[in-house]
């Protein structure tokens, strides 16, 4: 099968993996270059130039995976345009995106599939508007949606444990966590995620334009450091430091990213539970043997 891949962040670069290993044909655009890889052919730049080049006749399948900074700001104007020519593009082959549970506000606190869209903060209206988007348009979309991702190919400014839990475990240092770090919090791990996708691109027509992607039983923060601590061969930590949210509030002032954290706050001071739906049979990676997967993707990308 022939599949567009559209960006290479830390969910592009495991799709490409897992498609080009089952013998897939994968075209990916993105803005800067990448390592040569069989079964990949690469078009290098922004994908509303990119697209005039191809025609989507060709593919079985589009996976956008294409993101901007963390900012409500960047979403809209970086996103929303791309998307919409994307779909445009697409016609009647399937688009599958990544999606975050940022669009339900409060309700991603127990999110259930088929949950209505309610959000609650700057970033969740530009996840909202998208998945109008998505919606009003004519061919078949499937968003898949995640929780917070950890993975082989995750990175420090794209997976938030990663960056306050993991790199500081890994260098001796205590873990950091935001809001209750003892509520229980799923998450997704990015080859689940991935495996989710593929599935939902080739049974498109089968499945709702949103469906939750396979997750292990949620844990606490302070249950999630000790748990790759363990895996990781270094100490345990006696538990993880909450960032005061006023602490976020002051830094918000001169860092766009801390102030979109601090509107998230309601999702990091209550659970957040992304409960299965229809993927609910797709294997599960067990959250040891995800964190052994972080721990090699560490040391693979430190080689």
């Amino acid at each position: 099968m022939s599949f567009l891949v559209v960006g290479y962040g830390q969910i592009g670069r495991e799709l490409v993996r897992q498609l080009t290993e089952r013998g897939d044909r994968v075209t990916v655009v993105k803005r800067s270059g990448m390592p040569q890889r069989r079964g990949a052919e690469v078009i290098q730049g922004d994908v509303q130039d990119a697209l005039s080049e191809l025609g989507s006749e060709g593919f079985d399948g589009v996976f956008n995976c294409m993101h901007a900074p963390y900012s409500a700001r960047a979403w809209r104007d970086a996103l929303i345009p791309r998307e919409k020519q994307l779909l445009e593009w697409a016609g009647d082959v399937p688009v599958v995106f990544p999606e975050s549970v940022y669009a339900w506000g409060a309700g991603a606190q127990e999110l259930k599939e088929g949950e209505p869209v309610e959000p609650a903060s700057p970033l969740g209206e530009v996840r909202a508007q998208l998945l109008r988007n998505r919606e009003a348009y004519g061919g078949k979309t499937v968003s898949v949606v995640a929780a917070d991702l950890i993975g082989p190919t995750a990175s420090l400014a794209g997976a938030v444990f990663h960056q306050l839990v993991f790199d500081r475990v890994m260098k001796g240092r205590h873990p950091l966590g935001m809001g209750d770090v003892r509520a229980p919090r799923s998450i997704t791990y990015i080859p689940d995620l991935v495996r989710g996708m593929m599935y939902a691109v080739e049974n498109a027509h089968d499945l709702p334009s949103v469906v939750h992607a396979p997750a292990a039983g949620p844990v606490s923060q302070v249950e999630l450091a000790r748990a790759f601590a363990r895996v990781a061969s270094k100490p345990e930590p006696s538990g993880v430091f909450q960032i005061p949210w006023t602490v976020m509030k002051v830094t918000g002032l001169f860092s766009q990213t801390f102030r979109e954290l601090h509107n998230q706050k309601y999702l990091w001071d209550s659970p957040q539970v992304l409960h299965a739906g229809v993927l609910a049979d797709l294997p599960v990676t067990s959250l040891d043997a995800a964190l052994v997967g972080c721990v090699s993707g560490r040391e693979g990308a430190s080689l």
